[in-house]
């Protein structure tokens, strides 16, 4: 049985190049559908003859419709997604190609989805579901708005020109990194990151590190792994961390750790020394401290005559 009738000679031998395992064409909607990779990188194009190259690699020649394993264009002159497969089982590349949107993206991929390196400005039209990595950055992204709503992996839009979070993941189960963005405030943040939360500049580019933030507002509210600021502050997202922000950064978080104070239940890791500045700076924090702990416990917290007991 003949698994692309509607193909002609010349579009079955680009397919026997670009695919590594087998391929079949559906008769009603003339999709193709792979069982393995898809491969027209730049790697590919440099082995293919001119012809192929100045022919196919503007654009993806065929339509695709599921793809199992990995479905690569990057490093090629592709302009435009469309033509792309619905769905990708592993990883889909189109990093550094010459992309200005990415319409036409698969709307479910099963491991990473790589498009760095381009010249987008919005997520829209981009994969609803990634259960893999969501990388972006290098772009001119202006917004987040278009991007999924919860990322399996880590989630970078590092080096754009972000000024807001609107739009980003509400969770994250990896790292979130935002590095080299202009941002000013954190509304829009995902809720929940489960690795690090990242806003880091290069300490030698002056001009870069002049755009700090000016609020937390809108913070996450858990942070599984560091929180990370500058090249100044690497920090636990809790009480013992927000502590330690402050004596970096009191302009971030003087304001911010009072108003969490109906969410802090973790007093862990406060130090002697923690605890008289909280006593000082935060008086109300101190009494909820001190009232949800034994008053042994107190005496592990800070010397009792310094606190006035």
């Amino acid at each position: 049985m003949n698994p692309a009738p509607f193909l002609s000679s010349k579009e079955k031998l680009v397919l026997g190049r670009i695919v590594t395992g087998s391929y079949s064409q559906d008769p009603s909607t003339k999709e193709i559908n792979v069982q393995g990779d898809v491969d027209m990188s730049e790697g590919y194009g440099k082995a293919a003859s001119k012809m192929t190259r100045s022919r196919w690699f503007k654009d993806i020649p065929f339509q695709f419709g599921e793809v199992t394993g990995n479905f690569d264009v990057s490093n090629q002159d592709i302009i435009s997604l469309e033509g792309s497969p619905y769905k990708v089982g592993g990883t889909y590349y189109c990093q550094s190609a010459s992309l200005r949107d990415i319409k036409g993206a698969p709307q479910e991929v099963g491991e990473d989805f790589n498009c760095g390196g381009n010249q987008i400005r919005s997520l829209r039209g981009g994969p609803v579901k990634v259960g893999g990595n969501y990388n972006c950055p290098s772009n001119g992204l202006t917004s987040l708005v278009g991007a999924p709503e919860e990322i399996f992996g880590d989630f970078n839009c590092g080096y754009n020109s972000v000024k807001v979070l609107t739009g980003a993941p509400m969770i994250v189960h990896g790292n979130f990194d935002y590095s080299f963005n202009p941002l000013k405030t954190l509304q829009g943040a995902p809720r929940k990151v489960g690795g690090d939360f990242i806003f880091a500049y290069d300490d030698m580019i002056e001009h870069y590190r002049r755009r700090s933030l000016s609020s937390l507002e809108g913070a996450p509210d858990e942070i599984g792994g560091w929180f990370i600021y500058l090249d100044t502050l690497k920090i636990r997202w809790n009480l013992a961390g927000w502590i330690e922000g402050y004596k970096k950064h009191p302009d971030l978080f003087g304001p911010w750790i009072p108003s969490q104070l109906d969410s802090i239940e973790n007093f862990e890791g406060i130090s002697h020394s923690d605890a008289a500045l909280i006593r000082t700076q935060f008086p109300e924090i101190f009494q909820k401290m001190t009232a949800n702990i034994d008053p042994e416990a107190v005496v592990a917290l800070a010397d009792l005559g310094d606190l006035g007991f």
